[in-house]
């Protein structure tokens, strides 16, 4: 039975908003990061003062101010490969 001044999209609606709030909200930082830090790679690379080395290794992961682009598997492989990497300088070794 529809009341006096709803309409019978309701329901539906309610649903699209519990699922826009569950669901998308919650990762809307992450969304925004990946934007901003495509985008900042797109300028860079369209820059014509880039360096050929520079435009080659230039990602959008550089851009990840909140280090929130990456999954919990590959932050422990960078961090794991830093460790590897400055024990090796520790020792003297390339």
């Amino acid at each position: 039975m529809i009341r006096s001044g709803e309409i019978p999209d309701e329901p539906d609606l309610f649903d699209a908003l519990y699922v826009f709030d569950t669901f998308i909200e919650p990762t809307s930082a992450h969304i925004q990061q990946l934007r901003f830090a495509v985008l900042c790679d797109l300028i860079l690379k369209s820059s014509g003062n880039v360096s050929e080395s520079a435009f080659k290794n230039a990602s959008y992961e550089d851009w990840d101010f909140y280090n929130i682009l990456k999954s919990k598997e590959e932050k422990q492989k960078d961090k794991k490969k830093s460790e590897i990497e400055a024990f090796k300088k520790f020792m003297g070794g390339k």
